[in-house]
């Protein structure tokens, strides 16, 4: 517990030190808190440098034990020769927590890994909380905390992060941002000379604030503990890995990159699967999957309803489900004729249902709503919404725009955001998963659509393709399922 709380000391500090503050734009000690500023974030913040100088606006101080009030976290950004002298600074202070940005130690070698040991051995001596070195920041977006190099902000959402390599973290909080969901914390956690990656896991499978976990791995220091770690959380939270150093390439890149040492890739991924957490391959499947994994309840099963504007995107979502795992949901007569009533004539009665082109304007909302209220239906996949919004742009370059198509596209444009508010009551209505896949998502005119936003902002996935929708929900079904085994043992 003690532990735990000094955890949340240092993701919600109330104070905070940035020592190797600077006022030299090309230094990580301006950039650094000129972010912690600049976000936003509430509490106290102190620059620490050499020369005692005042540092944007603030008062600056020459050693963090000049400092009137106790201290949540240190932040280090100071040459590698001085960190040892910091740190001691910082155990005569009694701070809480600290995290080293300085770079130069297990990363370059064995002199720099002699210097990482004795860092290592020094805290642990002192009961010092270390993060790093060799970290990118630290974030919690609830707070407006963005103590980091990169310059992403992104909005208060419940996914945390800790990651080992920062650029792949600030990626993601772009990526994220994008889409709507959101980043809770976010960690860079270096080359680990005292805190490693479990500890981090374990701390925000006990944090209310966050729902999903992702974790990026390159290295692995005690894999008995990691899997430990990831089999805890996974039965509190929804869990995400994703593994870099998978080749020899990679491994050689890891390396030089962290001091990383990586294990084979198999037996990895194997190993990751049995604790229930998902493994994706790639940034582009950990946004997916992070996407649905933030907001979608699980699925009771594999069987997926797919309704379509057009039977291309139609047939493409059904090989997908079924190269996936997914099986495509036998509709019921029961489920037909109720489908008949806002379908064409000429639809084929089947599932992928398809309204070809035609139907009513409530055809979407009650078309999905059947597949959503259907016992036989597990998941649903829409594919096609959003598409009016992107005509309307190209309806306003027309010359006749003024003679019609003006009053056409309002009208489009209500049509089509009826659909967000139908889409989230079912979602909470049914408890099923409900993604969509749209090339609006994706267009020439550089527009914001409208409707995508509104949908993300709900926590409903929007995919750029149909194979992306069915990889994703993949994901989320595979881990309902390994969930549930392993509950039952």
């Amino acid at each position: 517990m003690k532990e735990f709380e000094r955890f949340k000391k240092m993701f919600s500090p109330k104070t905070i030190a940035v020592i190797g503050a600077s006022f030299n734009l090309k230094k990580w000690g301006f950039h650094i808190l000129h972010n912690i500023l600049s976000g936003g974030y509430k509490g106290k913040v102190f620059p620490v440098n050499v020369r005692g100088e005042d540092v944007l606006g603030l008062k600056g101080y020459k050693s963090i034990k000049e400092i009137e009030y106790p201290i949540d976290l240190a932040i280090i950004v100071v040459p590698r020769e001085a960190l040892f002298d910091v740190l001691k600074e910082c155990v005569e202070k009694k701070v809480n927590a600290v995290f080293v940005v300085t770079a130069g130690f297990a990363e370059l070698g064995e002199a720099g890994k002699k210097m990482q040991e004795d860092i290592r051995d020094f805290a642990i001596q002192n009961d010092l909380m270390l993060a790093g070195p060799n970290g990118e920041g630290i974030v919690n977006a609830r707070i407006r905390l963005y103590a980091q190099m990169a310059i992403h902000q992104p909005k208060a959402g419940k996914l945390s992060m800790v990651s080992q390599s920062g650029n792949v973290g600030a990626t993601m909080m772009q990526l994220a941002d994008m889409s709507c969901y959101g980043f809770c914390k976010f960690i860079s956690s270096g080359n680990e000379a005292v805190l490693k990656l479990p500890d981090y896991i374990d701390f925000f499978a006990q944090d209310d604030d966050t729902d999903t976990i992702v974790a990026y791995i390159e290295g692995i220091k005690d894999g008995k503990r990691l899997i430990q770690s990831l089999k805890n959380a996974s039965m509190k939270k929804r869990v995400i890995v994703i593994k870099g150093g998978k080749t020899e390439g990679g491994l050689k890149a890891a390396q030089s990159h962290t001091g990383a040492m990586t294990s084979d890739t198999a037996i990895f991924e194997a190993a990751i699967k049995q604790t229930g957490a998902i493994y994706v391959d790639g940034l582009q499947e950990l946004y997916d999957c992070a996407q649905i994994l933030v907001r979608e309840p699980l699925p009771k099963g594999n069987r997926v309803g797919i309704l379509t504007v057009g039977g291309g995107w139609g047939v493409l979502a059904a090989d997908a489900c079924e190269r996936y795992g997914l099986k495509i949901a036998q509709l019921k007569e029961e489920t037909l004729k109720k489908l008949d009533t806002v379908m064409p004539p000429w639809w084929a009665r089947n599932n992928p249902v398809d309204s070809a082109g035609g139907g009513k304007r409530k055809t979407m909302t009650y078309g999905v709503e059947v597949l959503m209220e259907a016992e036989e239906v597990d998941s649903v996949i829409v594919l096609g919404n959003a598409l009016g919004v992107m005509s309307t742009a190209v309806m306003k370059k027309s010359p006749y725009y003024d003679q019609g198509l003006n009053l056409a596209s309002a009208i489009i444009k209500d049509a089509e955001m009826e659909v967000v508010e139908v889409y989230d009551r079912l979602i909470n209505t049914y408890k099923k998963p409900l993604i969509l896949s749209t090339d609006a998502k994706h267009n020439a005119y550089e527009i914001k659509n409208e409707v995508i936003l509104a949908l993300e902002e709900r926590g409903i996935p929007v995919f750029h393709s149909p194979e992306r929708a069915a990889k994703a929900l993949s994901y989320l079904t595979e881990y309902a399922r390994r969930i549930e085994r392993i509950r039952e043992k």
